[in-house]
Order: C-alpha cells, then sequence, then structure tokens
C-alpha cells in the first residue's frame, strides 16, 4: 500500500478492482488523540492511483474538518 509511509496512523487496509466497481479501498485509521478507529471507504474510482489518492484527500479532510 502506497499510503503506509504517508499516513503513520494506518493500521490496516484493502486496495481491490472489478470492472464493475472500478478501483476500490478500504483503510483503517486511528482516529486524532485516540478516540478509537476511523474506517475509511473509497469506491469506484478509474486507475490504480485514483484509489490512493482520493484515500489520502479523505483521511486529510477527516484530520483537519472534525474537532477531536
Amino acid at each position: 500500500n502506497e499510503l503506509l509511509g504517508e499516513i503513520p496512523e494506518i493500521v490496516g487496509g484493502k486496495t481491490g478492482y472489478t470492472y464493475t466497481a472500478g478501483g476500490c479501498m478500504v483503510l483503517v485509521t486511528i482516529a486524532p488523540k485516540d478516540a478509537g478507529f476511523l474506517v475509511n471507504v473509497i469506491l469506484g474510482t478509474d486507475g490504480h492511483n485514483g484509489r490512493f489518492g482520493e484515500m489520502k484527500k479523505l483521511v486529510n479532510w477527516l484530520n483537519t474538518a472534525y474537532k477531536w
């Protein structure tokens, strides 16, 4: 997973691709301030880089948008 070196809070994840679903990814991260876990899901992206780029944006947004 390309995000392992970029997102230190990663607990685990799974990527996948099917013709119908496109590129998909599930990523479990530790919530800020050890407030539990976050399950992040990306569905239907185009290409290999799409799911990783979209997941990175989602995780970054969660960390800035919410007060933990």
